[in-house]
């Protein structure tokens, strides 16, 4: 019967613990041997080994009885397989490499990828105290697996690089950031399974100093970079399942508070827009903006052309207005009204790119039709503004990801649901209600296959419905304070994240 690896491990030392027992019970006869032996040498350079061995010079008699129980533990250990001798093979190599007046020890283990680095490829600049410093492999007093931070920064030439972000925030741009993952290639070109709840976090961060307002996933190419804005002017990017540090980019493209971004259709660029009063696209790779759209008032939402690349949106006080990012010093077309209709909260394309949704938030005293309008994109006309009849605000605007249908967060503690066919009615026999926004600009999102509706909520948790049913089935309680958005992932069943009125950003699973 073929026996598995820990039967053989187990048998293994059973042999060898058999055969140092029988050398154990043959001392008195060997030591009388070795006696003999020893005093016929004299006070040399030569000192007995580990269980009494002595040098190959010594008698004939234990020489002989030496061999003996070496051949005796060989045979009963035997040899090792292929996958233990490949575990050995790779057991870590320790190559020291001066710096300054130490001797840095660096863990090289023995595979194909590090057999390319070698020892002369090293290179080791030692920085000023007050410059940031970067984490190397260094000799420790307790233990040579240790990990120290040294003032020095580790080169490995042109076989591999190895960047990490110092402790003062400055983002090392070498760093490659875009790659398809290897927790999402396998997910990639299959078909859509059904996501379940997710039950735990497992990633989480501070973020932001300020308010986060939007949090978004990349493409699925690149689904494992997640971007948020904040109040804190800044834009982040953030690498998921990395061992090094998650904050790959941290751009400061806007003078005041940032409170929308949107990634572009090829993953690479950002379109932000900002209280500065200007919409921003920047380039992810580089850190800088590419160019900048300036406008008469406050900057709210921006949203891409789902079809034409270089076309995008921005809504302001009472006016949309289109953009080419071609052309940036003036725009190619403004939408207005006759009446005004307040700050625009978000827009939306329909999924052909022919028709825009706008939310505002100016509700009048005696109608409500300037709440939600459609506006034909090619014309710049308004096609409807009797959509949503009751007087509270609409801060967000999502399209189901199958359906043709709109769905909304309202101030009036519900997610409203809309067709994308002419008259645009809204389902009045179904929504998505139990949050709470309290005057919070709140936003939500549909699970990829369309099964699901997470909600944020002013009261620290997230709200689950069922799409098809409208009923509240699960509540998440995240441990913040106010939840002010949440993303699904584009691509992993299950993963979502959120952030929070304190700036925390956190990934669920």
């Amino acid at each position: 019967m073929k026996m598995s690896n820990f039967e053989k491990v187990h048998y293994k030392s059973k042999k060898a613990m058999e055969s140092l027992q029988q050398y154990c019970s043959d001392s008195d006869e060997s030591n009388q041997n070795v006696d003999e032996d020893l005093s016929q040498v004299n006070d040399s350079s030569e000192k007995p080994e580990y269980f009494g061995l002595f040098s190959s010079d010594l008698s004939e008699n234990y020489d002989r009885h030496s061999k003996a129980l070496a051949h005796q533990c060989s045979d009963a250990i035997g040899k090792t397989s292929d996958k233990e001798h490949e575990f050995h093979k790779n057991v870590p190599s320790f190559s020291k490499v001066t710096v300054g007046d130490e001797t840095v020890s660096i863990d090289r283990p023995q595979s194909s990828f590090w057999n390319d680095i070698q020892t002369s490829d090293v290179k080791v600049d030692i920085n000023n105290k007050e410059k940031a410093s970067k984490r190397t492999w260094t000799e420790s007093k307790k233990s040579k697996y240790d990990i120290k931070k040294k003032s020095c920064n580790v080169d490995y030439g042109k076989s591999k690089s190895i960047q990490t972000v110092n402790n003062c925030g400055q983002i090392d741009f070498s760093r490659k950031i875009y790659y398809i993952h290897s927790k999402i290639t396998p997910m990639l070109h299959t078909k859509t399974s059904r996501c379940r709840i997710p039950f735990k976090v497992e990633w989480t961060n501070p973020g932001h100093q300020g308010v986060t307002n939007r949090i978004e996933w990349n493409i699925p190419s690149y689904s494992h970079l997640l971007v948020s804005c904040s109040l804190d002017t800044t834009v982040k990017v953030w690498s998921m399942w990395s061992q090094l540090e998650p904050c790959v980019r941290q751009l400061r493209v806007h003078d005041r508070a940032v409170r929308d971004v949107q990634w572009s259709g090829d993953g690479r660029q950002l379109l932000s827009a900002g209280y500065d009063k200007i919409a921003a696209i920047t380039d992810v790779e580089k850190g800088n903006a590419v160019c900048r759209f300036h406008h008469p008032d406050y900057v709210t939402c921006s949203r891409f052309h789902p079809i034409l690349p270089q076309q995008f949106v921005t809504g302001t006080s009472s006016c949309i207005t289109l953009w080419d990012s071609r052309t940036a010093d003036r725009p190619i077309r403004t939408l207005t009204y006759k009446d005004k209709f307040g700050q625009v909260q978000d827009v939306v394309f329909s999924r052909d790119g022919s028709q825009l949704f706008s939310c505002s938030d100016l509700v009048s005293r005696d109608s409500a039709d300037r709440n939600l309008m459609a506006w034909d994109f090619q014309t710049g006309t308004t096609i409807s503004n009797q959509i949503y009849q009751e007087r509270y605000t609409l801060t967000r605007l999502k399209l189901h990801p199958h359906n043709p249908q709109l769905l909304a967060q309202s101030q009036a503690g519900y997610i409203a649901l809309f067709s994308l066919q002419s008259p645009y009615k809204m389902n009045k026999h179904k929504r998505f209600e139990g949050h709470k926004v309290q005057g919070y600009n709140l936003g939500f999102d549909i699970s990829p296959d369309g099964g699901t509706v997470y909600s944020a909520s002013s009261d620290g948790q997230l709200y689950c419905y069922d799409f098809q049913s409208g009923r509240h089935y699960r509540t998440l309680s995240t441990g913040l304070d106010v939840v002010v958005d949440v993303a699904c992932h584009p691509v992993l069943p299950s993963t979502l994240a959120t952030c929070a009125w304190d700036g925390t950003v956190q990934v669920w699973h």
